[in-house]
Order: C-alpha cells, then structure tokens, then sequence
C-alpha cells in the first residue's frame, strides 16, 4: 500500500516560527517538561538520588544542513534543529545493576516544516554480572519507542509513524574454569503507520571455551521467526531463520581486539511467497590500534527480517573507521561504508549505499563536549529504480547535568 505525497503549502514560514508545537503533541510536551523540572535546582555529579540510586539529565542539541531530506532523485535541502533531552537512571547494588533512560527528540525543519517530529524513547536493562568465581549471571533488557522517520517505502517518500517495543533475557553459566553456556530470548514489534505490523522471536544457544585471560572462542545457534499481520499487501508472511556461527572474542593479538565470527544461515518462507535461501554471515567488532593515539575500527553484519511491506529484507554492512586524538581535548576520524538491501518477495530488487565522512570533537569539561561530522553517500536503488547522493553536515553539543 502507498501513500501519497504531503503537501508543502507552509514551506515558506519563516524560521522563527520552527519551534512552535505541532498538533498532537501533549505527551511529549508534558515529559520534557518533567525531565527539566527535575533537572532544575539540582547540582551535582547526580542531580537527584533516589532508592540508592542517581539520576542524571542530558541533553544535546545539534543544527543539521540535509541536501536531500527525503533522500529521492529530485533533492530538496533544508536545515533541520534538533534537541534531545534524556533522563537516565543507573544504580549499583551489590552484584547487580540498574540502568534506565527516557528521552525526547524534538525536531524542527526551517522550510519543510509539515515534516517536524518529535520522537519519544525509553529503555531498561537490569543486569547481573558474572565475574570471576562466580557460575549464573544474566541480564533483562525493555524497549519502547517512538520515532517518525523518512519511509523509503511511501511513495516520493514522506515521514511515517513507527513504534517499537521489545524485551529479551540474556544468561551465562560457567561450567568450569574455561567452559561456559549461554542462552538468549526476545520478543520484537514494530508497528509502522499504514503498513504492516511484524513480530520477531528471537532465541539463541551457546558455547564458549577460555582459551586464555583476554582471549575466548564461541560457537552458536540462533533462530528467528518473523510475522507479519500483512497490512501493507493484503497477504500474511511468515519466515524461520536458522544459524550456526563460530568466532573469537578478546584480545586477538597484542594490537588487535574485539569479536569476529563466521557462519551459515538457513531462511525459509512459512506463509507467503518465497523461496528457501542459504547465506554466509560474517560479524565482526575488531579493534586496532595502530599508534599511541590511533585506532581503526572494523564493523561487519549481515541481518534479514520483513520489511513493513512485506518483503524478505536482508542487509549487508561493512564500515572502516580511524580515529585519531589530536590533542588533549580534540579528537578526529573518517570513515567509509557499504550497505547492500536485498529485497525479495511479490516485488524484488537492491539497494547499494556507498558513503563516507569525516569529524571532529572537542571535550571542554568532564559534562560538556560538541562535535562536527560531514558525510556524503550515495544510493544506487534497483528496487525503487533511482540513484540520488547526499551531503549531511551536523554541528552538535552535549552537556551532562
């Protein structure tokens, strides 16, 4: 199902009238509120305690320059302000540990004001370590959110609505001095405005070996369902993942650390149409760290889910990063990225994102720091049959009450 283009009949009010609120808006409203009442008159390190715990505020506001805000062949630019105040939580009780976060991202575009936003999030995670002499540890994490972002699958693109909830349970067991299992659950759904809503369960097995103090390797077993209410076609979907994995994770050589793991995965069409695939899955999170005050970053993912209309949707990602302290307080880094979506389904096709980008950060105080980041991608999509570039540039500032 598509939906039509919004008109931008407001595209010419004047910026100063950005930050008026938008319809519909009392919740969000009613908590920023909130998160500054209990912001003000308090000082320190933790600006209110409660139940032996601290609270803390944060807030980052950044000005964004987009060269093409609905990503599309026809570009149009704008300039989008941006706050994002966040409460968090975190208290210590012996063993185990609370942290806890709620925040809001008002955003406020100067010429297309029909696509301001204002997105609420929320996260909880209550963990419980396992360090050494010690055989359970564990963890429960909660999400829900919030978010209206540009859907590449509305026609000529426009901001849709998306909630998402999700919560899982993570535990480890040690055998013995090097052996140890692992178990995870969770449960995913995103509801996304005028398309379907999918529901993912997700649970994994596994094994570890310590091979040494800082060194561990691992084999698993994860599967995935996803399910479909087929909204956007009028057809239920339905598919089962299968993988099995082997990697390393710790300190791989006197410069080189982080996870890397190999595998193979089995998809299969439960309910719809599709046909069974075989795929090679390759992670990886390594560290480098090339000189004193310089590191390179590899990252790499291969996931697959349902789109909100309905296709087998797997992506590919590769990103190299280098980070490099310049001084004290100022840091820099550049980086380049691929990124492959394979749509299979009634419509099929791919998408490629090449991009790369450059920044800098300046730390003035333990609570405050800014940043400026430049990126520039290009997409190369069969599956929409367009290819558009664009030029994002983002002046950002943190402070930490």
């Amino acid at each position: 199902m598509l939906l039509s283009e919004p008109t931008h009949e407001n595209k010419s009010r004047p910026l100063r009238g950005v930050f008026q609120r938008p319809s519909g808006t009392g919740p969000f409203i009613t908590a920023i509120a909130l998160l500054l009442a209990l912001g003000a008159g308090h000082s320190a390190h933790a600006f209110y305690e409660f139940a032996r715990g601290e609270f803390f505020l944060q807030t980052r506001g950044s000005v964004t320059y987009d060269s093409n805000i609905f990503g599309r062949e026809e570009a149009e630019q704008d300039l989008l302000f941006a706050l994002n105040p966040e409460l968090q939580y975190i208290r210590q009780a012996g063993r185990g540990n609370i942290r806890a976060a709620v925040g809001v991202r008002f955003g406020r575009y100067s010429d297309f004001t029909a696509e301001n936003f204002n997105d609420f999030y929320s996260n909880l995670t209550v963990g419980y370590p396992m360090p050494p002499g010690t055989r359970f540890g564990g963890s429960f994490n909660a999400s829900y959110s919030q978010d209206n972002d540009i859907s590449e699958f509305a026609d000529q693109r426009r901001r849709i609505r998306t909630t998402r909830y999700s919560f899982g349970v993570n535990n480890s067991y040690r055998l013995s001095e090097r052996v140890g299992l692992s178990n995870s659950l969770s449960f995913a759904r995103r509801e996304t405005r005028g398309f379907s809503t999918v529901d993912t369960y997700s649970g994994s097995l596994g094994a570890s070996y310590l091979y040494s103090q800082n060194l561990s390797f691992n084999t698993s077993y994860g599967a995935s369902v996803s399910v479909s209410d087929g909204r956007a076609t009028g057809t239920k979907r339905e598919i089962l993942s299968q993988s099995v994995s082997v990697g390393v994770n710790g300190q791989i050589s006197p410069r080189v650390s982080g996870t890397a793991s190999v595998g193979v995965r089995n998809t299969q069409t439960l309910r719809g149409e599709g046909r069974d695939r075989n795929s090679l899955i390759v992670s990886s999170g390594l560290n480098w760290a090339a000189r004193a005050n310089t590191t390179v970053n590899l990252s790499a993912s291969r996931d697959i889910d349902l789109s909100p209309d309905d296709r087998t949707r797997e992506t590919t990602s590769v990103n190299l990063r280098v980070n490099q302290r310049l001084t004290a307080k100022m840091s820099g880094n550049a980086s380049v990225g691929y990124r492959m979506t394979e749509y299979r389904g009634v419509d099929s096709g791919t998408d490629h994102v090449y991009s790369a980008g450059t920044g800098l950060s300046y730390t003035f105080t333990d609570r405050w720091n800014a940043s400026l980041n430049y990126t520039y991608s290009v997409t190369d999509s069969h599956f929409r049959d367009d290819t558009f570039d664009r030029h994002t540039a983002t002046l950002a500032s943190t402070y930490r009450f």
